[in-house]
């Protein structure tokens, strides 16, 4: 489940803020490279890394803090959390994620951009 969660982290993090910053800031509202792009496009990237992680967070914490064998599978949990509380249970504690998730990808996102300029 944790190589899962890294592997949507990435993915989410890297693919959504490429698409962002130069498919629709920079072709379409005409943004220009610099501050506001990489800020904009990083801050939109957390917000889209979260929602694709937290899922998998909250099945993950689920499923490891069961002391009363409620659940027999990652899977079982799945299916358990979605009849229980459909697809907003999934997205429970979305706020603290963010809060945790958001900063670290502004962050990590704006350095790679200033590490750029030195290697290209």
């Amino acid at each position: 489940v944790t190589s899962i969660r890294a592997a949507i982290l990435t993915s989410a993090q890297i693919g959504s803020y490429d698409t962002i910053k130069n498919n629709i800031l920079i072709n379409t509202f005409d943004i220009k490279e610099g501050f506001l792009l990489h800020l904009i496009s990083a801050m939109s990237a957390g917000i889209i890394t979260t929602t694709a992680t937290n899922p998998v967070d909250v099945i993950k914490t689920r499923y490891m803090s069961d002391k009363t064998n409620k659940y027999t599978s990652p899977f079982h949990c799945i299916q358990v959390t979605f009849n229980e509380a459909g697809i907003r249970g999934f997205f429970k504690g979305w706020v603290p994620a963010y809060w945790r998730l958001g900063p670290h990808t502004l962050i990590s996102l704006l350095l790679i951009e200033k590490n750029k300029k030195y290697f290209d």
